[in-house]
């Protein structure tokens, strides 16, 4: 699970079920659910939490490199690129080094897909951000630009590195997006 809100949920009324037999049969056995209920939600909520799975590494990823983005460590960017594809290095690095960054936000992520049986293991994130800020030498300062963005990601030992990225007008989301128009 990637939300403790199913495992609490759960428990809660697993919990009031409990209160409920004990208040109508005032057995001591109602008790002993209601603390079991109660300890065993509590223990699978802090496991839930504990436990990172890889689409939660993948969009905590995302996250990361828009902090990355506003502060302007362009050297961090490219250390999440893959050395695999030197022309995806080249790429990022030239439109890096015409912008300047004040604020990056992540609007909304449409969609992470994990393929852990792909070798090695695979990832597609697809999102829409918001960049305030300039172009470098004093161009266009202070503007908001909108992209829709795709990420691949290969697993490289214990990280995920970007393989390729493709950024659109935000517009390109809605005709990617089969949700927005009742396709599945």
């Amino acid at each position: 699970m990637e939300s403790p809100w199913t495992i609490g949920i759960l428990g809660a009324i697993s919990v009031a079920i409990a209160v409920g037999a004990w208040l109508q049969t005032g057995h001591k056995y109602a008790l002993v659910g209601m603390a079991a209920a109660a300890i065993l939600t509590a223990a699978g909520i802090a496991l839930e939490r504990s436990v990172i799975t890889e689409r939660e590494a993948v969009e905590a990823l995302l996250y990361q490199m828009a902090g990355e983005l506003e502060r302007n460590d362009y050297d961090a960017i490219l250390a999440h690129l893959s050395p695999q594809n030197p022309d995806v290095q080249s790429r990022a690095r030239a439109e890096l080094d015409t912008h300047e960054f004040e604020e990056v936000t992540i609007t909304r992520v449409h969609e992470v897909s994990v393929l852990p049986d792909h070798i090695p293991p695979k990832a597609v994130i697809r999102f829409n951000v918001k960049a305030r800020g300039s172009l470098a030498h004093g161009y266009l300062e202070d503007r908001d630009a909108f992209r829709y963005v795709i990420f691949t990601l290969l697993k490289e030992g214990d990280a995920w590195r970007i393989v390729d990225y493709e950024h659109y007008p935000p517009q390109q989301s809605m005709m990617n997006d089969p949700l927005r128009f009742g396709e599945e």
